[in-house]
């Protein structure tokens, strides 16, 4: 007879410890698969974060002593008036193609680089504002150079919308994106035209010709999401509605730059923060990029703070799963102890008729394994009526320690003022539990990993003796 055969007879010969051994795994196993539940549900929301919130870092052209390309000049007026000190850098911007290079070493999704600019209004009128301005200021126009408006903080933080035609791409020339209400001031639509040129101020300034203008097509109309908050100092500059949005090729065409259009500085936005420092070497080691000039900073800050309850969650998940294997198999090792007691003269039999104790051994872990199988398929309704409310309940002792959960980001953006949580942290409040098969495949392993541990350590003493010497104890 087979040890499966004569565990299956022992299993169903002893009905009440079986029914007991039920009981006993079946609470075993309720709190082993709530654990791994609300682990990995940790986990594929911290997950999700990530991928939703992602991380960022920026390069920047250095101001410091460091860069060779730093001009620094200093002014005194003749008129006994304060000393003028104004810095700038003569050396490479972030072009177009060095914005396209970094993002190729992968694992970044996205990037936005822009430049205020100061052009002057043509052929169409700004609205105006209470606070009046005159000299021909009233047709500075408040402009963004942009890499593409899709990326922007503006369009990102939902402070404005795109409401009809495109957003502004790349590697676009002579195009603008402008407010719904400016159109509609100056009865302009998506494919019409503006016109900007520069002050007679401005230009003489930047020593370039006043009468330079450039034509712009119009591929897109935005409008802001939050109410104007027009005051008694706000300006036609200053409304968002007056903002126009532009490439940065038309800029430096309107400017005469002798330089390749660029930016001052890049925001590159990362698909997985936890690899943002090894993104930020591989960029770094660009032969392309001129570091005298530039310099990189790092910010995850978001996503740490956003993620830290639900890694302090897993932590603790972790830990409680360790000490719950350790006291099930304490008490799963004593019930098997006492009933082994029992079970020294059948021992001793196997063994006087030549059944090998590993053999012996497998019977009593298959009697274990047999009930455990039926115990841990009905912790599946358990485990999932409480794992929920379980996780949840330590999630909010977490969020409940550390920094409150509900991180409001306010965009001000000139007299508009959006207040909205930041996106992907709303995920904080909850997550969202199920028993999964790969946490019923990770049940059945731990489980069994649990019984084999116990049945031995209850059996050891046994099973270290001959047979001649438990038949002696017997007698």
């Amino acid at each position: 007879m087979s040890f499966m055969h004569r565990a299956v007879m022992y299993v169903t010969r002893k009905k009440g410890k079986s029914i007991l051994l039920f009981l006993v795994l079946f609470v075993i196993a309720t709190f082993v698969l709530t654990g791994i539940s609300i682990k990995d549900a940790s986990q594929a929301a911290s997950t999700d974060l990530r991928e939703s919130l992602g991380g960022r870092f920026t390069i920047y052209i250095d101001m410091s002593k460091d860069n060779p390309y730093v001009v620094t000049e200093r002014t005194e007026p003749s008129d006994g008036g304060k000393l003028s000190i104004n810095s700038y850098s003569t050396g490479p911007l972030i072009s177009v193609e060095t914005l396209e290079s970094v993002k190729s070493v992968g694992g970044i999704k996205n990037y936005y680089a822009s430049e205020m600019w100061q052009p002057h209004a043509e052929n169409f009128n700004l609205l105006r504002g209470k606070l009046p301005i005159k000299d021909g200021y009233e047709n500075m126009v408040n402009a963004i150079a942009v890499s593409g408006t899709e990326a922007s903080d503006f369009f990102t933080a939902r402070s404005i919308q795109l409401s009809e035609g495109r957003h502004i791409l790349p590697k676009d020339r002579h195009v603008a994106v402008i407010s719904r209400a400016l159109a509609e001031e100056n009865k302009l639509k998506v494919g019409d035209s503006l016109k900007l040129g520069i002050m007679d101020s401005v230009a003489n300034q930047l020593g370039v010709n006043p009468r330079n203008k450039i034509e712009l097509k119009i591929v897109g109309l935005f409008q802001p999401t939050g109410e104007d908050q027009i005051t008694e100092m706000t300006s036609a500059y200053n409304m968002i509605e007056n903002r126009v949005f532009t490439d940065i090729y038309s800029q430096a065409e309107l400017f005469n730059s002798d330089k390749e259009p660029g930016f001052s500085e890049a925001m590159f936005f990362v698909q997985d923060p936890d690899q943002l420092n090894f993104i930020v070497e591989k960029v770094e080691a660009l032969p392309s990029m001129d570091w005298k000039q530039f310099n990189v900073s790092v910010d995850n800050e978001t996503y740490s703070q956003a993620a830290a309850p639900l890694n302090s969650l897993s932590r603790l998940v972790k830990i409680l799963l360790i000490i719950m294997m350790a006291v099930s198999v304490a008490i799963l090792s004593l019930l098997l102890t006492l009933w082994m007691r029992n079970r020294v003269y059948e021992t001793g039999v196997f063994l006087a008729l030549g059944i090998h104790k590993f053999k012996i051994l497998g019977q009593y872990v298959t009697e274990v394994l047999l009930i455990a199988i039926v115990a841990f398929g009905f912790s599946y309704f358990s485990g999932n009526a409480i794992a929920e409310n379980v996780g949840n309940a330590l999630l909010q002792q977490q969020l409940s320690r550390g920094e409150p959960s509900e991180q409001t980001g306010t965009v001000a953006v000139s007299s508009v003022v959006v207040d909205e949580p930041i996106a992907g942290t709303e995920a904080l409040d909850s997550i969202e539990v199920k028993v999964t098969s790969r946490s019923f495949v990770q049940l059945y392993l731990i489980g069994t990993l649990i019984i084999v541990i116990a049945v031995g350590m209850s059996s050891v003493s046994v099973m270290r003796l001959n047979p001649k010497e438990i038949l002696s104890k017997m007698s």
